[in-house]
């Protein structure tokens, strides 16, 4: 592909979507949230701003057919002259731009930047290695994007991340009908040219706003388990999601080994969704009357479970953060939020650090909520 960029490469442009797709409004409740007191303030009025709205009214999700586009990193689309198409675009910093456009002239001189004349659906955003985005964000990009694109001979680009996720995205994308031969994985550094690309916008504001169609990417999955005759297993009747501490991870529950060994002898299973193939784990909380676990990535799965289904989660105390709120929300699941003690309630982002539920809590998890019709 060659191209004219002259002075107008890394040039940030904004272009009109190619179609509209409505987003429908809907209403929403505050959540039941115990030891609400010990929310931060700041962490608190920035979950109201959600949690309060009473209705969130119907929105555009923006659609781009890009006659010729370059994709390069997570998902920054750049024209034929190597401006960015900043409303197609996630965020990015000048300098990112910059080592991007050396990316693709790098490439091109060299002549191994891969060109393809069937269309591209992108199928990421950044956080590619985050299970839970992939599942609210990023495949239902895939989902949409192959319902405007009229043919299904189409390429779907994810991208080269965490062999696990990678596993997921893959298992995903063959329970929808699309096989692994056409789901392209680049990584960071690698650009590709697409003859036409296409691209949803406005799924999604981290911790601002979820559209209902975000859904759409879990539902098919869950239908096509449940084709399969994977869906009802009484054995994930109740289910205590683990969260494995890991480096960097952050939001450990102290106590978790104990919360754990009290629910398994009220009949909760306890699992761990990462190390369960992709089709398990949809059967597993399509299946359950009741979900206990930490936030986290595993907790994302809550997105197959039927309405009506108890989801508790627990939180450091002032984690800020609405996303399984409004999972539930959609979902019609029975949502109840319990915020623990954190070690740390100061200095740069003491969100992260762990945290430990208290005695009360545990005895209304094995009691009351156990109980609750």
């Amino acid at each position: 592909m060659s191209h004219s960029d002259g002075d107008q490469a890394g040039r940030r442009i904004r272009i009109e979507p190619t179609t509209i797709l409505p987003s429908p409004a809907f209403d929403v409740r505050y959540p039941r949230v115990r030891n609400a007191e010990l929310i931060a303030p700041p962490s608190l009025h920035g979950m109201e701003q959600s949690w309060a709205r009473g209705t969130f009214p119907e929105r555009a999700i923006e659609v781009f057919d890009i006659p010729g586009a370059y994709l390069v990193d997570e998902c920054l689309v750049m024209d034929r002259h190597l401006q960015v198409i900043e409303n197609a675009s996630d965020v990015y910093t000048d300098e990112e731009i910059a080592r991007a456009v050396d990316a693709i002239r790098m490439r091109e001189a060299a002549h191994k930047l891969p060109h393809h004349d069937r269309p591209g659906i992108v199928a990421k955003r950044r956080a590619v290695s985050n299970y839970g985005h992939f599942l609210m964000e990023m495949l239902p990009m895939a989902v949409l994007g192959q319902a405007v694109a009229g043919t299904t001979d189409v390429w779907y680009v994810s991208h080269h991340t965490l062999s696990a996720t990678m596993d997921a995205v893959f298992r995903a994308f063959r329970l929808l009908g699309v096989p692994p031969v056409r789901v392209l994985t680049p990584t960071w550094s690698d650009p590709i040219w697409f003859d036409r690309l296409i691209i949803v916008r406005g799924l999604t504001e981290h911790g601002r706003f979820m559209s209902p169609l975000a859904l759409w990417g879990a539902e098919r999955l869950a239908q096509a388990v449940a084709a399969k005759g994977g869906i009802p297993d009484s054995r994930y009747d109740r289910l205590f999601v683990r969260r494995v501490p890991g480096w960097g991870r952050g939001r450990d529950m102290h106590n978790e080994a104990e919360v754990a060994r009290r629910l398994e002898a009220q009949g909760f299973l306890l699992i761990e969704p990462g190390v369960m193939p992709l089709e398990e784990q949809i059967a597993a909380f399509a299946s359950a009357r009741h979900v206990v676990g930490v936030c986290g990535a595993a907790m994302t799965n809550i997105a197959f479970c039927q309405p009506g289904t108890k989801v508790t989660m627990l939180w450091p105390a002032s984690f800020p953060d609405v996303f399984f709120w409004f999972i539930c929300t959609h979902r019609q699941l029975d949502y109840l939020e319990v915020r623990g003690d954190q070690t740390r309630t100061d200095g740069a982002d003491p969100w992260q650090d762990g945290f430990t539920l208290r005695e009360a809590d545990i005895q209304y998890l094995e009691t009351v909520r156990t109980r609750l019709a």
